[in-house]
């Protein structure tokens, strides 16, 4: 297994753990799952790290 999506599955297990740490885990863990492509992986992290600021 190689290429993006198996990168953005792994980066979703990472996800899944560190999540918790969120005011609304299940919000941010969907917006990872959405992504699709490395592209808008990033955008969905850079938007998940600007609009989480509650941190457990």
């Amino acid at each position: 297994l190689s290429g993006s999506t198996h990168l953005l599955l792994k980066m979703y297990h990472l996800w899944e753990y560190f999540s918790v740490l969120f005011a609304n885990p299940h919000k941010a863990l969907k917006k990872i799952k959405k992504a699709g492509s490395i592209k808008n992986y990033q955008a969905a992290v850079n938007e998940i790290l600007q609009t989480e600021h509650d941190l457990r």
